[in-house]
């Protein structure tokens, strides 16, 4: 079973990429979700995710 990708990228660069994976919990009516994926370009980290989280919006 496969999940999202969300590809942040600006100006036609990609900064990074996270991949989710969201399942049914059988115990109780919720989901919950898990990043199984989280690539993040050497020159944007260390800049507390305001350059990635501005480009997925």
């Amino acid at each position: 079973m496969t999940g999202p990708v969300f590809i942040a990228d600006m100006d036609g660069s990609m900064l990074g990429v996270i991949s989710l994976h969201a399942f049914d919990l059988f115990h109780q009516p919720a989901r919950i979700g898990r990043i199984t994926v989280l690539v993040v370009d050497a020159a944007s980290r260390r800049q507390g995710g305001s350059v990635t989280a501005g480009c997925c919006r």
